[in-house]
């Protein structure tokens, strides 16, 4: 009887959240597949039908394919940072050391910062005349190490990618930190009687038990890595054209040149790019799921 008084509720409070998600993004998604297939200018009210065009063009744009290889080292070079050092810090903090309130507080508070506010704040730090970066270099004797960090691409790159680990990383301790205090720590106690030391514990319990955080993480930073936008759009503000990731390069193609058809292909491209690599990620990680 409770059991089908409750399934009558279902419809009632789901249906709001059904018809916003609906509107607000099921809508949004199929309109951006069929402007990909016109080459509508978001202006006029013409929608010419040309196929797949704006596929093939963007295939054969080299601005469009320079966006996507920095996208995929953002990813690399993102992930070959944050990961091991966002474990490393949520293993510390589960240890509880004396000074754990410092550090909660060196690597949690860049994540209270909005987007933009930490973009103007390292766009101030890589001033090539009075950033804090070059006046340190220049104190301490390194002047032949100066540069405008932000003048080119070879620079910028390191340059950002500092910017988005460095506010992105608390989110990941975070989510490590409450996977590890989910493990009982009666297995390190077995594992430490059976003779394992420290890093065996760490390969052989810790690691596998985390296998699952660790994989909705991959997928987590692939998504974030192909939504970049914000940080990266304000920080270069005054370096027009020095790096350009798939979310410029697709708000320049809408917005400044007009060809909402052309952006809403590349819109469609990251998506596809996006699904495969998760379902990549879930291939490729997928173990047998422990019950502890």
């Amino acid at each position: 009887m409770i059991q089908r008084e409750l399934r009558k509720l279902i419809v009632p409070l789901l249906g709001p959240a059904l018809v916003l998600h609906i509107a607000f993004f099921v809508l949004p998604v199929c309109n951006a597949f069929y402007y990909s297939l016109t080459s509508w200018s978001g202006v006029s009210p013409e929608k010419e039908y040309i196929g797949l065009a704006n596929f093939v063009r963007a295939f054969g744009d080299h601005t469009f394919l320079t966006a996507l290889e920095n996208v995929f080292l953002f990813g690399i070079l993102g992930f070959l940072v944050v990961f091991p050092l966002s474990l490393l810090f949520a293993v510390i903090l589960s240890k509880k050391p004396p000074f754990a309130g410092f550090l909660k507080f060196v690597v949690f508070a860049p994540t209270l910062l909005s987007v933009v506010v930490t973009a103007v704040l390292w766009g101030s730090i890589y001033n090539p005349v009075i950033g804090l970066l070059n006046e340190t270099l220049r104190s301490v004797g390194l002047d032949s190490l100066t540069r405008p960090w932000l003048g080119s691409r070879h620079n910028a790159l390191p340059a950002i990618a500092v910017a988005m680990i460095w506010q992105g990383l608390g989110t990941y301790v975070i989510l490590f930190l409450a996977g590890l205090q989910k493990i009982p720590l009666s297995f390190y106690e077995s594992a430490e009687l059976d003779g394992a030391n420290a890093w065996q514990q760490f390969w052989h319990v810790t690691l596998p038990l985390l296998w699952d955080v660790v994989q909705i993480l991959v997928i987590f930073w692939i998504i974030g890595a192909f939504q970049a936008f914000a940080l990266i759009f304000v920080i270069t503000r005054g370096y027009p054209n020095v790096i350009e990731v798939l979310g410029t390069y697709i708000y320049w193609a809408g917005f400044q040149g007009q060809s909402i058809g052309y952006a809403s292909a590349m819109g469609v491209v990251m998506f596809f790019f996006v699904l495969a690599f998760s379902l990549a990620v879930n291939r490729l990680m997928r173990r047998e799921s422990v019950e502890y």
